[in-house]
């Protein structure tokens, strides 16, 4: 065989050898990208901000008429206690608004989305920018074949041969297990230790702020229904900054209009809740037993709505 020949073997069956695989990944397509998602249901076995990227092309418009937008705050959060609509939880660990308005706006490209529950907290608009380079049009590609598409199928290996457990459902839920009975509540993170315990007013991003009112504007454009939740803070840390936590929940609100619905979780109505250590993790994050409740909250609130 001449080098030229060799040269142009190698180069054919390269390409093949590369088709082929492109082929099988999209007929395995894990993140609903290939073909019909309707009725599938595709959890998260890799990076939840890739997995959400991608699925909300197709498997969230396609599944699901509602979307919650928060950070790990509500990232816990089980949707499929939410029957009123069938809802996707999009919130992302560290996730700020510019990451929540990317999603919701990737979700819009389809019909079908009625509601969507905004989470109003300090962490959404603290900072804005993506948090990882995970949420682009080249992760599109890369579902075709590429190093983290790898990963994720070794971990759904791991998941389906009961070696590993699932960490994000196909619901997009994150499941966290609670810290042992009797072992209190965990330190907060660096984060929110600032962000709770600083003085003075609740520091706002003013560009965050703006991609908030600009969410709103382009929800409320495409018709959809808007529900701001303002999650439980436990009573201990709430109680001496009550008012710096009502003056930020205010400045928010006032985005929304009148007819949109408000839960706010730190309201009188959830004294009892929030006096129960029981029901958080850090006093911000929720235990498990916490997070059901304020689900049945929410969906009780939405049936009684609608």
């Amino acid at each position: 065989m001449t080098p030229r020949r060799w040269i142009a073997t190698t180069l054919l069956f390269t390409l093949l050898l590369g088709a082929a695989v492109a082929v099988c990944n999209a007929r395995a397509d894990i993140y609903g990208l290939f073909r019909d998602t309707r009725g599938r249901r595709l959890p998260i076995y890799d990076s939840e901000r890739r997995g959400k990227y991608l699925l909300s092309q197709h498997y969230v418009p396609e599944n699901f008429d509602a979307i919650l937008l928060g950070s790990s705050v509500t990232s816990t959060w089980d949707t499929g206690g939410i029957h009123a609509y069938r809802t996707y939880n999009e919130s992302t660990d560290g996730g700020n608004i510019t990451e929540m308005k990317l999603l919701a706006e990737t979700v819009l490209r389809s019909p079908g989305l009625r509601l969507a529950l905004l989470v109003v907290h300090p962490y959404m608009t603290d900072t804005h920018g993506l948090n990882a380079d995970e949420m682009g049009s080249a992760e599109y590609w890369g579902a075709l074949g590429s190093i983290s598409l790898l990963r994720a199928y070794k971990l759904r290996f791991a998941v389906e041969s009961g070696r590993d457990d699932l960490v994000w459902d196909d619901r997009g839920g994150e499941r966290k297990n609670d810290a042992p009975a009797g072992s209190g509540l965990s330190p907060l993170n660096p984060v929110l230790r600032r962000i709770i315990q600083s003085e003075g007013d609740v520091t706002i991003d003013p560009v965050a702020l703006g991609e908030y009112r600009d969410l709103i504007a382009t929800l409320r454009a495409r018709g959809v229904k808007l529900v701001a939740v303002v999650p439980p803070l436990y009573e201990g840390l709430l109680a001496p900054r009550r008012e710096r936590f009502a003056r930020y929940a205010s400045r928010l609100l006032a985005l929304f209009a009148p007819g949109d619905l408000v839960i706010d979780f730190n309201g009188p109505e959830f004294a009892a809740f929030r006096a129960d250590p029981a029901n958080f993790r850090d006093g911000v994050h929720h235990s498990r037993r916490g997070a059901a409740e304020i689900v049945r909250a929410i969906d009780a609130r939405l049936r009684s709505w609608r």
